[in-house]
């Protein structure tokens, strides 16, 4: 009699499981309340000047700029206007929209679009030379880097280094 096993009722676990169940959609109202919370400031820094959303769906409409790049040209009204000047030289809207919502951009977090050492012909005068296929894309960021730290043509920059991108092996 000792050696038997005796299975035991599990009375309490079944009272505790529907108090645990009333219990949970409580704890998670208040999560939902706290993503809500979370989510308010995200969608405030999203939220544009009437100028800048004006500029935003003028280059998605008009320009045909996707979304994410629009709204980082639209927000900023100084990279806007640098954007529409080198459109004005080279009216490519979506070479010249991702070059400078992309690299351009990305080396104005410590700069002003005035202290540049090119101006916005110049850029487009680079963007002109890759979009033709005389440099290529790799080429084109290593002489964006130099434009950066010195200035100068690209061409110039392009002709000085011999950085002729060759298309075709009878070129040789």
């Amino acid at each position: 009699m000792f050696n038997r096993i005796v299975p035991l009722k599990d009375s309490w676990s079944r009272t505790s499981k529907p108090a645990e169940m009333k219990s949970e959609p409580q704890k998670e109202q208040p999560k939902r309340q706290e993503n809500q919370k979370l989510t308010e400031p995200k969608q405030e820094a999203v939220l544009l000047t009437l100028e800048a959303e004006t500029r935003l769906n003028s280059y998605q409409s008009e320009l045909g700029l996707n979304a994410e790049v629009a709204v980082i040209l639209a927000k900023d009204e100084d990279l806007s206007n640098f954007f529409e000047s080198v459109l004005s030289v080279y009216n490519n809207p979506n070479s010249v929209g991702n070059w400078i919502a992309n690299e351009l951009s990305r080396e104005l977090k410590d700069k002003k679009v005035e202290e540049l050492l090119f101006s916005s012909a110049q850029l487009a005068e680079l963007i002109e030379i890759i979009d033709n296929g005389i440099i290529s894309g790799k080429i084109a960021k290593e002489i964006f880097a130099e434009m950066l730290e010195k200035g100068g043509s690209p061409k110039a920059i392009v002709e000085s280094k011999g950085l002729l991108q060759i298309n075709d092996v009878l070129q040789l």
